[in-house]
Order: structure tokens, then sequence, then C-alpha cells
């Protein structure tokens, strides 16, 4: 048992040190890839590392765009597995990334929509 517990953790190191050497294009597209996937949790990861690892502004608005959009995903996910706090903290959190009108998309536009829709 012991050895199959140490072969896991040793995978799971070099995951973690391939996924921190990524570039930031390729941190973008494996983020992206898994929005569209509907895995929220792990795109907000990769967004956050492609933030640490952004060259200008312009770099960081467009990850602040996708981490909402990321975000807001996750908060659907817990709304939907009946977690009305853990949403409402991360619908909190997804805010402090809303991206100036000019640079939003319309999954931003909509879920910001969603958000204040009183109907």
């Amino acid at each position: 048992m012991a050895k199959r517990n140490k072969k896991t953790r040793k995978r799971i190191k070099e995951q973690q040190q391939h996924i921190a050497s990524l570039t930031f294009d390729d941190l973008l597209t494996k983020g992206d890839k898994l929005t569209s996937d509907k895995k929220p949790r792990d795109a907000i990861k990769m967004y956050k590392l492609a933030i640490k690892n952004a060259k200008s502004e312009d770099q960081v608005q467009v990850v602040h765009r996708k981490l909402f959009t990321a975000y807001m995903q996750r908060t659907k996910e817990l709304a939907g597995k009946n977690m009305p706090v853990e949403a409402a903290s991360l619908r909190k959190q997804a805010m402090t990334y809303l991206p100036p009108v000019d640079f939003m998309d319309q999954d931003s536009i909509a879920f910001v929509i969603e958000q204040f829709d009183l109907g």
C-alpha cells in the first residue's frame, strides 16, 4: 500500500512541475479547455498560474475576464449541488475579477445579467 501511495505522490508532483513550467499561452489554452469541459475548479487554478506568468497588463485583463467566467461557472455548479453559502462566497470572489465593460465577452455579460436579474 505504501508503495502505491508513493508512486501516486510522485506522479502528482511530476504533473505539478509540468504545469508550473508551462508558458502563459499554454496555461490560457489549458484553462479554456477546462472551462469548456465544465471543470471550472481546475480552470481557476490554470488562470491563476497564468496571472503569475503574465508579462503585461493586457494579458492580466484577458485572464481576469476568463477567471470571472470560470468563477461564475463554479458558482452555478455549487448552487446546483445545494451549497448556497459556498456559491455566494465564490460569487463575491468572482466580482473582484469583474472585467471592465470594454473587455467583456458574451459569457461575462450573461453572467452579470443573470447575477442581477430580479425577475
